[in-house]
């Protein structure tokens, strides 16, 4: 039985999938802490968990056979936590096109044969794809910030009425 792309890149989940956690949340501050798995919780650190329970999520419908609408939601939570940080755009989302390379570290001898050349292409494509999505989800939450800003800024002014 030949692997496929797919397979090694399940066989190579944990490895592959520690390395692009720890590039999305190198840019935090407080970024140490995702080492810190028992302190990695929804409420003691919810940047964190919400990073790694996500990035896992895409991960795997990103080796999924198809390309389901099912990222769209991982999707979302990164890009609502992003939107809210201090972050630039460029370096909240630069993480999503970086899988690639580290895919491309992680399976360096399995891919200097060639023989996954073709799915490699695809794969790139598809993180291409979700990159798109990620700048489009972005973008619109921090549209939505910026339009509470102003509405509340008028609140307080007393210029709701109109």
């Amino acid at each position: 039985m030949e692997f496929t792309l797919n397979n090694l890149l399940h066989a190579k989940k944990q490895k592959i999938l520690s390395r692009w956690q720890s590039l999305a949340m190198s840019s935090y501050e407080n970024h140490g802490l995702l080492n810190e798995k028992a302190k990695a919780g929804r409420f003691s650190d919810p940047v964190a968990y919400v990073t790694m329970d996500n990035t896992n999520k895409i991960y795997d419908l990103l080796i999924c056979e198809e390309n389901n609408a099912e990222i769209l939601a991982p999707l979302e939570e990164i890009c609502r936590l992003r939107a809210v940080q201090d972050i630039n755009p460029s370096s909240a989302l630069s993480f999503i096109p970086a899988l690639k390379q580290l895919v491309r570290e992680e399976l360096k001898d399995e891919i200097k044969s060639g023989m996954y050349s073709d799915e490699l292409t695809e794969f790139d494509k598809r993180i291409d794809d979700i990159a798109r999505l990620a700048i489009d989800r972005y973008s619109s939450c921090r549209a939505r910030i910026d339009e509470i800003r102003i509405n509340e800024i008028k609140r307080l002014n007393g210029r709701d009425a109109g």
